[in-house]
């Protein structure tokens, strides 16, 4: 299989994936939807919807194709707006090859996890023996889990990383329910948040491809963004904190 055939089945699974969780896409647009930008020679789009599927208030799914139509990234992104871990999917192909391959679910609530997403990441990890693992990124210490698959099957046939990511979202399927989220729970979702907010390294890599302003902007305000009711659930606690800093 190709690098281009794997992304064309990995847009079906994902596809596949979003109709099974009932996902219903954002009727509102902005400006980050569809971005356009230069790698070297090339022109490039980024192209990104966004839904609200069963147990997750925003889902992001992102693809970075060139103007010829080579597939650079996919990214998906699953924000919980009960106790869901938090599902995070990155893969990036440079020169006819995946790089990088990311896949995790990042704990929220500790029971939930320990309830079904530990094994899926186990099982995930066992139907790829090949995957050649990186270490965890500074910027994720804390926040993503430790049974993430980060890194590449080296010189194998891309194909095989189509095993892990079907285990993973057949259990996010199978698992995934709306609920309301603990306060340990919405605050481990904005430390992960924060944390993606500060990786450097990427939003430097998506500013030279967009321009350095914009990828700040899209990762802040539009990639990494709390579900709405977490966001005014978040302000209303904070009012109270607020309140008592300014009666001393």
């Amino acid at each position: 299989m190709t690098v281009g055939s794997f992304f064309d089945e990995l847009d079906i699974v994902v596809g596949e994936f979003l109709e099974a969780v009932g996902a219903v896409e954002e009727a509102c647009k902005t400006e980050f939807n569809h971005l356009e930008g230069r790698l070297g020679s090339e022109g490039v789009s980024l192209d990104t919807l966004v839904y609200r599927t069963r147990g997750y208030g925003r889902m992001a799914w992102a693809k970075m194709t060139t103007d010829a139509g080579r597939a650079l990234t996919r990214t998906l992104v699953g924000l919980p707006s009960g106790t869901c871990p938090i599902l995070g999917l990155d893969i990036v192909a440079m020169k006819d090859k995946v790089n990088l391959f990311a896949l995790d679910l990042a704990t929220t609530d500790l029971t939930e996890w320990q309830a079904w997403a530990v094994s899926a990441l186990q099982d995930a990890r066992l139907s790829i023996p090949d995957f050649v693992a990186r270490p965890l990124p500074a910027f994720t210490e804390g926040t993503f889990s430790e049974l993430a698959l980060i890194g590449s099957i080296g010189d194998e046939p891309p194909a095989a990383l189509l095993a892990p990511l079907r285990v993973v979202l057949d259990r996010v399927d199978t698992f995934a329910r709306d609920g309301r989220p603990s306060r340990a729970a919405r605050a481990a979702l904005h430390r992960w948040i924060k944390a993606e907010r500060s990786n450097r390294k990427e939003i430097g890599a998506l500013g030279r491809i967009f321009g350095q302003s914009l990828a700040n902007r899209f990762f802040e305000d539009f990639l990494f963004v709390a579900p709405p009711e977490l966001e005014l659930e978040l302000e209303l606690e904070r009012e109270p904190a607020l309140e008592l800093e300014l009666s001393l």
